[in-house]
């Protein structure tokens, strides 16, 4: 473990709570996970989970763009363990929620062992062009991470990051896997 600046640190505990989450979704080794450029163009989903991590010194903006496709319906109908594939646009929803969820929830635990009185949203479907708004905040920093299941790209994942004051402060990196949790859908 070690002690590294903050925004040296969130790339990383980004990208290890996409993978964790989506390893926890379906456990084997048929996932990639690429850094791609951050222009909104470039992604073609139509929808988005919305969440956001705030402290009183920054905010994080998370969101998981997709599209409800076939691919999309056998990833989820497979991490389901559904083999009728009989989804309906609630379940879809649902699930793809929890699965914010827990990308959001693994960055706030992450982030929460050294910084402390994090708050985090509940997910929100938004629809792409609602992205337009980011451009109008002070965005710091900002990752896209494209997701691809059995080399088929299911999903974006991005952060975007707004300070509001000094971030004088480090967080700590594990260097090693540490596991995760499973996620759960009621």
């Amino acid at each position: 473990m070690s002690q590294v600046k903050f925004l040296d640190a969130l790339p990383q505990l980004f990208n290890k709570s996409v993978q964790m989450a989506f390893k926890d979704c379906i456990p084997d080794d048929g996932w990639e996970f690429s850094s791609i450029s951050n222009d909104a163009n470039a992604i073609k989903d139509e929808e988005a989970i919305f969440l956001t991590i705030s402290s009183h010194l920054f905010r994080i903006f998370i969101s998981i763009h997709f599209s409800i496709d076939e691919q999309c319906k056998l990833f989820i109908s497979k991490s389901l363990k559904d083999n009728k594939g009989e989804l309906t646009l609630d379940t879809i929803n649902d699930y793809l929620c929890e699965l914010g969820n827990s990308v959001c929830g693994g960055l706030k635990r992450e982030l929460g062992k050294s910084i402390p009185a994090l708050g985090m949203s509940t997910p929100n479907i938004l629809e792409k062009g609602c992205f337009a708004y980011m451009s109008s905040l002070q965005i710091e920093d900002e990752k896209t991470i494209l997701v691809k299941y059995n080399s088929t790209p299911l999903f974006t994942a991005n952060y975007y990051f707004s300070k509001h004051g000094d971030l004088d402060f480090e967080v700590e990196v594990l260097h090693e896997d540490s596991g995760g949790g499973e996620l759960e859908f009621f």
